[in-house]
């Protein structure tokens, strides 16, 4: 049987052996649970105590020994729905404290470069693009291309420019021309993005949004430079200014 849903609403492997033994048991004591379950009797009240508090087990004194009793298997249901409210309720409460937060925060001076490796750590960088640009500003892009990983690009950016396009962000792109990047564009594209090609095979991605330059080569395992600097975005944009009018009439 493949518990793996258990375990993701919070159940720990014990917990998950002793309430099927409860389940299949039907009513048990300490001794006979500890048994059909396989958990070190010197454990049992420690597990058992939490199957108690999550609503999964009840319990009964009868002639003076406690036996033991799973709830109906619709009280999962319950359980997450509880879980889910506990979590909705600490995200409003995240919400609320991010403006307090954010006043605490020492505003950066002169130039600064951080380095974010792996996919999650690039998703933070454009996640960070969309955070920074308001709704009807522009991401601008030169260097695109096809990546290391094709499927791996693909499923990223479908993820992204959902974002993107659901904050109101428009999309400028001058992209390295081969079929391959073309067919990408293709498929995760939108008909709002402008998407431009000239004939070049670059390594990296430069994403400019703001004051924000950022660097990005989409490995096996990709990593991204970003930089924050007023100079920098200016240089970069102004090199962007001219590969878009070089790459006039080239749209994809």
């Amino acid at each position: 049987m493949d518990t793996t849903a258990l375990r993701e609403v919070g159940l720990t492997p014990s917990e998950i052996r002793l309430y099927l033994a409860l389940l299949e048991t039907r009513s048990g004591t300490n001794a006979s649970l500890v048994r059909a379950a396989g958990i070190a009797s010197s454990k049992f009240y420690e597990v058992m105590g939490k199957l108690l508090q999550k609503g999964l087990a009840t319990q009964v004194v009868i002639s003076g020994v406690r036996h033991y009793n799973a709830t109906p298997p619709e009280r999962l249901r319950e359980y997450c729905a509880e879980r889910r409210d506990r979590i909705e309720a600490v995200a409003a409460g995240v919400e609320r404290l991010i403006p307090f937060l954010e006043q605490r925060k020492t505003p950066r001076q002169g130039t600064e470069a951080e380095v974010f490796q792996g996919w999650k750590g690039v998703e933070a960088v454009y996640r960070d693009m969309i955070a920074t640009l308001r709704r009807g500003e522009t991401d601008r892009v030169f260097g695109a291309g096809r990546g290391a990983d094709v499927r791996k690009m693909r499923t990223f950016f479908r993820r992204i420019n959902r974002l993107r396009r659901g904050k109101g962000i428009r999309l400028q792109v001058v992209a390295n021309d081969d079929p391959v990047t073309r067919e990408t564009f293709r498929l995760v594209g939108n008909r709002l993005d402008e998407i431009r090609y000239l004939p070049q095979t670059t390594p990296a991605e430069i994403n400019l949004f703001g004051e924000k330059t950022a660097i990005v080569l989409f490995l096996e395992e990709p990593v991204a430079i970003l930089i924050r600097s007023s100079e920098a975005s200016l240089s970069f944009r102004q090199y962007f200014d001219a590969l878009w009018a070089l790459a006039a009439g080239s749209q994809g």
